[in-house]
């Protein structure tokens, strides 16, 4: 405990400035922006404004970087729920109920998803500061077996709970660790289903795929429901109202007309303290392990909250708790990623890696010592993200109204901008226009899945974890001289496994009373 309060000690003096202030409020306005945009993630924007960042110094450079990742956590659901175009990989699954319940009440689910991303990035942040050790311990305990059988529960929970067959789900999911199979294999190191294209010769990239899901299939599907009609997102536009004084009209401006809405979310958030707990809790752990990241995580909360409700039907209708399971989870899981970066100097993602990078250029080593030789970074570094996560709430109701503004465009305005918007995000990947066709391709094989009424998330899971699935599979044969019993041997597999079998019964079981329920319905009727 002493070592945790001199920790703390030197890492508040690395915050407690003017400087890191203003510096973590404009890394969470950045933040804000690019998570908007389709494609622009914040592993983008830490890395274009790293240069910047190592001219401030390791302290303030962690500081910059971690508060532009919180933000980006913020920033990408508001396209999600707005739009149903995740701004971030980990936002997709904030669209569920998300984009449900913002057609008729956009204001409420911006107010539902900004308490909790608050209150989760608060909660993850203050047990990532006090289990930091027993959480790094944890995480160093996860092999590549026990890696592996954590996937197929990612998958499972996923394939069960999204769309209206189990086996259309799995099915989706495979498709999309085929697809992540392109590339050089883990063992053979010879190139696998890259057309002969050396831009896919280390595999797809994330990036345009994520585009090509999420943007090009929607706008795909969208323009295809609007097609010879001019319409606007449910209503929402301001024709026919009545004109308004210079106040009322700066409110209309900043979308704050309907600002008792965001504080009802605000207010529902806070009664499902349970799910609130329960998604930090998770984000923490899942965010500890590499690799792992938001996108599994969120998935991970939201079946979670769903096994637990009362009214599992509602979700993917807009249930609130299908909001804030998700949010909570993600913002918790830059507490966990912080864990694995700290300790062992491995990054869990993206932005993790060029926050290690941005460490390095300082003259930092990173790895187990750093909490021993830097306790000002590893601390200061914590607490940086928990005022960022603080700070999320107020400055997330300022600009939730200007974000808004989107769901006030006429359709044939927004969709060519996103369009526009989104291959320059593909593009600037990896500046190669063969990522914009990567994006069109996922585009279409969205549009192909979602005719023949199959879901796409699961795909984009599978996607996800094909790389994690197949290297941890491999590695683990390769540690066991090829004995299969590798999977089962430890304690952590077995509970694993055992829970993985659970997670099947509960699924058949309430797909059973699902389909009971239709059939009772269509009787009545």
């Amino acid at each position: 405990m002493g070592d945790l309060f001199s920790g703390l000690g030197a890492g508040w003096g690395l915050v407690d400035s003017p400087t890191a202030l203003l510096l973590i409020v404009a890394g969470l306005i950045v933040g804000f922006i690019v998570g908007v945009i389709p494609g622009f993630g914040g592993a983008s924007a830490v890395a274009i404004l790293l240069p910047f960042a190592v001219l401030l110094g390791a302290g303030n450079s962690v500081i910059l970087t971690l508060a532009i990742y919180c933000g980006t956590a913020f920033g990408g659901s508001i396209p999600a729920i707005l739009l149903n175009i995740p701004g971030e990989a980990g936002s997709a699954v904030v669209a569920i109920d998300g984009y449900p319940m913002a057609r008729t009440r956009p204001h409420l689910a911006v107010g539902i998803s900004r308490m909790a991303s608050m209150v989760g990035g608060v909660i993850g942040l203050v047990l990532t500061i006090l289990l930091i050790h027993p959480l790094s311990a944890v995480a160093l305990q996860i092999g590549p077996a026990e890696m592996f059988v954590v996937a197929l529960i990612a998958l499972v929970t996923c394939s069960s709970l999204v769309g209206d067959s189990v086996i259309k789900g799995l099915i989706a999911g495979l498709l999309g660790m085929l697809i992540a199979m392109t590339g050089v294999g883990p063992v053979s190191a010879t190139p696998r289903m890259n057309f002969g294209l050396l831009e896919l010769y280390t595999g797809i990239p994330l990036i345009p795929a994520v585009l090509g899901l999420f943007a090009f299939g929607e706008l795909i599907i969208v323009s295809r429901e609007i097609a010879g009609q001019s319409a606007a997102v449910d209503g929402l536009g301001a024709a026919g109202m009545a004109p308004l004084k210079t106040a009322g009209r700066l409110r209309r401006l900043l979308g704050l007309e309907d600002f008792g809405e965001l504080v009802e979310g605000m207010k529902i958030t806070l009664r499902y303290r349970a799910t609130l707990l329960q998604a930090s809790v998770l984000g923490v752990v899942i965010g500890a392990i590499p690799g792992m990241g938001s996108s599994v995580a969120g998935f991970l909360a939201y079946g979670r909250a769903r096994d637990r409700s009362k009214d599992p039907e509602s979700f993917g209708k807009g249930n609130p708790e299908g909001i804030i399971a998700p949010e909570a989870c993600d913002n918790a899981v830059s507490g966990g990623l912080l864990v694995p970066v700290l300790t062992l100097g491995v990054p869990g993602n993206g932005t993790s890696a060029v926050l290690l990078a941005a460490l390095y250029l300082n003259g930092v080593e990173v790895g187990p010592r750093l909490m021993h030789d830097h306790p000002d970074l590893a601390y200061g570094s914590l607490l940086a993200a928990l005022i960022a996560s603080i700070l999320i709430l107020p400055l997330g109701i300022v600009l939730a109204g200007p974000l808004i503004q989107f769901t006030k465009v006429r359709l044939e305005i927004l969709i060519p901008i996103v369009l526009v918007l989104s291959v320059v995000g593909a593009y600037s990947a990896e500046n190669s226009m063969v990522d914009v066709v990567v994006a069109l391709v996922f585009g279409l094989l969205a549009v192909v899945l979602r005719l023949c009424r199959y879901p796409i998330i699961p795909l984009f899971l599978g996607f996800i974890l094909g790389p994690l699935t197949e290297s941890s599979f491999v590695r683990s044969l390769a540690l066991s001289q090829n004995d299969v019993s590798i999977f089962w041997q430890s304690a952590a597999s077995k509970v694993l496994l055992a829970g993985l079998a659970l997670l099947i019964v509960s699924s058949n079981r309430r797909l059973r009373r699902q389909r009971q329920r239709r059939k009772a319905m269509a009787d009545a009727t």
